[in-house]
């Protein structure tokens, strides 16, 4: 019985050490954090960036453990605390570092900027790029202090407030100066032969007579006109500047055809569901009556509205829990009947004298006392959740919080820019290098403004219909379109000449090309023709023009590219409106943007990567992806988008042409706010874009220096992971032989003559040709040629967690590692392990204890031996492993 009772005793110790062996094994076992976090140990996942920032954000505080002060890399400032951070991030008016070092007053006001950068006196640096550039960068605004005027050259006039304009300018009856200098004193002018002069004593190109475009500010060049020169059709509407509108926008209350004649003799009213503006006789939802938003021109819709409007908010009380009518916090327990059925005064709701008293009135972070209740809120970058709780906004996810890069911090964010731009505050990212222009075709002539001035030079003059507009940046070279010519031209963007520089580039073949966009990365071009209701593409010297959609086309207008995806995107108002878009070799067209009525303008947000457009009927600007999802509006005015043509980006700045005010128009790309016009007194701006650098990101050609051995066009493929394939394609009137490679005339077929004009691979790397006749020689056999075929990618992988960046950041830090422990096989391996031994364990105590029961109920026979005096029994010896150590399995982690 003693025995048994031992091996009980036995069998409850090993039984307790192998549960508390399972347990502490199995108390490793905490959820896998994503790769982009660290692990607590306790099941809580944190941001890397919180690892050794000298705050506990784990409740064990192992985010803290094993720290030491790390070198930083050559672009970082070390806090006092050893934390690193960019150098940028010193002395910028924002708290980096947990210690505050990187704000000292003393550190920044002895802070020396290097050479190519400019003090702000208070430790700010700025790049020297951004002096006297228009827009003040330091705080108190010293780098805008002291700015030299630049000198006009000598074929230039020199406004009365400093500006430069082109000497052709001065007494031609239009306001080129913003002072309008230029046309004081001006005797009256005597028009050329090859002119037309206005009874206003205007001249103006004879080409525009008639033409459906008052030129004339009387619009004594569209009077007597008998003939209509546009094509309309059955579903448009013919304004009488002989403009072609959809039918269904006459009399419908909104001015779409630029002289007002399609509201002219209109009777207006309007259905159950829609309201009649006062002053515009614009039919609106009634959903838009009294919503706190100004949509009538006059803001008739808001008027006599009462307290009817919905002023609920989240921070409002609501009297009847409807949400229909809502009152200021402020005016609860007030002993006022403000909601009007006295629940704004209940006693429960009043009964507390200090709410905040007592635990903070049970708030998380701030509580807000109020007369006889108190309601709870957060500190800036916290939300509440519930009605007592904060909670981490993720300000990233918040669209336009940076303009470029954002890294979340629990209770805040830090913005950081791509390589080639700078932070300009805490959002924003500006340029480094040299200064931008806007380039404009401005009907008569194509000219360019220096943003942040109001300075005009010319680029070409003497247009006649001056339209579509895009530039290459690395060979400084501005492409547009002319309707009346009915060409593609181009001329050097610092051209000393602006009559005589041009040169054509396409000059047969064309209609009525609205839209241009060139493959600064491919060496193409790319046009939408309205006239012939076509999308084409040529190399950029005018060779090879090949049709690449002709099918679901009805008004294409705007056009854009995106080289480095291979992709191209464009508008398209004929009913029913879209944006679409199609691979840069003409495959894959789809629709991606509906539910819009005249987008007549288009571009694409390189860095972001969102696309951008205006819409001139709906008077908005829209975004979205690039897959046209995430669609959000920007800017919905009457007021400020007036009769857009054209749209473009640069920074964190919308720019738009304006053909009704004549002017360039612009606002904030995220918000729509800061609008602005500048360019005024142009002509009529059509098309324009930004000529920077960075409006062109560099990329690798998929087609090589070879031209991807085509004899005619290399098209990119489409793609979104890198790939660089590319399909060869011939020009229209030739036919493909080996996949591009030949392209063979498809002229008249001589039956006695077998021998075709074949088009071989060109071995140059640039063609200086002009016009669009290709060159064809006799076909010649010649040994295969075999485009360079790209290497496969490789990726490596390994156990560790990086920090990553996208794009190339200059704000980065130097990647912190940490080794990811394997610990998920090794961990699932003890448990299995202790498992099977607790297993055996149970087997041998069973097997033990049964034997030794059996025996007990055995009888025994003893022998004496008379030569050792001892008694022998048989029987069964358990021996006992003497060693202290625990099997390898079962050792600690760390061992």
């Amino acid at each position: 019985m003693k025995l048994l009772s031992h091996l009980f005793s036995y069998y409850f110790i090993l039984t307790f050490l192998t549960l508390f062996i399972f347990l502490q094994a199995t108390s490793a076992v905490t959820p896998d954090c994503d790769s982009n976090k660290f692990n607590c140990g306790d099941g809580t996942c944190i941001a890397l960036n919180a690892l050794c920032d000298s705050f506990e954000d784990c409740d064990n505080g192992s985010d803290e453990h094993n720290c030491f002060n790390a070198t930083c890399g050559p672009t970082e400032s070390s806090c006092d605390n050893g934390q690193c951070i960019p150098q940028k991030w010193v002395c910028d008016e924002e708290i980096d570092c947990n210690d505050r070092s990187d704000e000292n007053p003393k550190t920044c006001a002895e802070r020396k900027c290097p050479d190519d950068h400019f003090s702000c006196e208070n430790g700010l640096c700025i790049t020297v790029d951004w002096l006297c550039d228009g827009q003040n960068d330091c705080p108190n605004g010293l780098d805008e202090k002291n700015c030299v005027q630049d000198k006009c050259l000598a074929k230039e006039f020199r406004c009365s407030n400093g500006d430069c304009i082109n000497n052709g300018w001065v007494c031609d009856g239009e306001n080129d100066c913003v002072d309008e200098s230029d046309e004081k004193g001006c005797e009256p002018r005597t028009c050329q032969p090859d002119e037309f002069e206005c009874d206003t004593h205007t001249c103006i190109n004879p080409s525009w007579i008639c033409d459906g475009d008052g030129d004339c500010s009387d619009n004594t060049d569209e009077n007597n006109c008998t003939t209509i020169s546009n094509e309309c059709t059955s579903l448009d509407f013919i304004c009488k500047n002989e403009i072609c509108i959809t039918k269904s926008w006459k009399c419908d209350g909104d001015e779409d055809c630029l002289d007002g004649s399609d509201e002219v003799d209109c009777t207006h009213t309007c259905d159950n569901d829609h309201f009649l503006c006062e002053e515009s006789k614009e039919c609106l939802h009634k959903l838009l009556k009294c919503d706190g938003s100004v949509d009538c021109e006059s803001g008739s819709d808001e008027k006599d509205c009462g307290s009817s409007g919905n002023t609920c908010t989240d921070r409002t009380f609501d009297c009847y829990g409807d949400k229909k009518k809502c009152i200021p916090w402020n005016k609860v327990c007030d002993f006022r009947n403000d909601c009007g059925n006295w629940q704004d005064e209940n006693d429960e709701l009043c009964q507390e004298k200090y709410p905040c008293k007592d635990d903070n009135g049970g708030c998380q972070q701030q509580c807000i006392s109020l007369r006889h209740m108190h309601r709870c809120d957060c500190l800036a970058g916290y939300k509440l959740v519930g009605n007592s709780s904060c909670q981490d906004v993720d300000e990233c996810e918040i669209f336009g919080t940076c303009s470029q890069l954002c890294e979340n911090h629990i209770g805040s964010y830090k913005c950081s820019c791509l390589q080639g731009y700078e932070l300009h505050d805490r959002n924003s990212c500006k340029t480094v290098g040299p200064r931008p222009w806007l380039i404009v075709s401005n009907k008569a002539d194509v000219r360019k403004l220096q943003l942040g001035t109001h300075k005009y030079k010319l680029i070409h003059s003497k247009s006649d219909n001056a339209i579509a507009l895009d530039f290459d940046y690395s060979e400084g070279m501005v492409y547009w379109t002319d309707i009346t010519q009915e060409k593609i031209l181009r001329a050097p963007f610092d051209a000393d000449d602006a009559v005589n520089s041009s040169e054509t580039v396409i000059g047969t073949g064309l209609k009525h090309p609205d839209g241009l966009a060139v493959d600064w990365i491919h060496h193409n071009v790319y046009w939408t023709d309205t006239g012939l209701t076509k999308i084409f593409v040529a190399n950029k010297s005018g060779h090879h023009v090949k049709t690449l959609i002709e099918e679901g086309l009805r008004e294409p207008r705007a056009i854009a590219v995106d080289p480095k995806r291979g992709w191209f995107y464009w508008t398209d108002w004929g009913y029913p409106a879209s944006i679409q878009m199609c691979g840069m070799n003409g495959k894959h067209s789809r629709k991606i943007v509906v539910n819009i009525q005249w987008p007549n303008g288009l571009t694409i947000d390189y860095e972001n990567q969102r696309l951008y457009w205006i819409d001139a009927k709906l008077r908005k600007i829209e975004s979205s992806n690039l897959n046209g999802g995430q669609r959000i509006t920007i800017l919905s005015s009457r007021r400020y988008i007036l009769f857009p043509f054209a749209i473009t980006v640069f920074e964190d700045t919308l720019y738009w042409t304006d053909r009704n005010s004549e002017s360039i128009c612009q606002a904030n790309k995220f918000t729509g706010e800061h609008f602005e016009r500048l360019g005024l007194q142009l002509r009529e701006p059509m098309d324009l874009h930004v000529y920077h650098h960075t409006r062109q990101p560099s990329s690798t050609s998929h087609c090589g220096p070879n031209n991807g051995g085509c004899a005619h066009l290399c098209l990119p493929d489409p793609h979104d992971d890198g790939d660089t394939t590319y399909t060869c394609v011939c020009a229209d009137g030739y036919m493909s032989l080996r996949n591009g490679r030949e392209c063979v005339h498809q002229g008249p077929f001589d039956s006695g003559n077998t021998i075709q004009s074949v088009t071989k691979p060109s071995h140059t790397t640039t063609s200086k040709s002009r016009g669009i006749v290709p060159s064809t020689r006799t076909l010649v056999r010649s040994s295969t040629i075999t485009p360079t075929t790209p290497g496969d990618n490789q990726s490596n992988s390994d156990s560790s967690i990086t920090q990553a960046s996208t794009g190339n950041s200059l704000n980065q830090t130097t990647p912190v590692v940490i080794q990811k422990p394997k610990e998920t096989g090794k961990i699932t391996g003890i448990v299995t392990t202790v498992l099977i031994l607790i297993l055996i364990i149970l087997i041998v105590i069973t097997y033990v204890s049964y034997k030794a029961y059996r025996k007990k109920r055995t009888k025994h026979m003893n022998f004496d031996n008379p030569v050792y005096r001892k008694t022998t029994e048989d029987r069964i010896m358990l021996e006992r492993n003497t060693s202290n150590q625990l099997p390898a399995t079962l050792q600690p982690l760390t061992a």
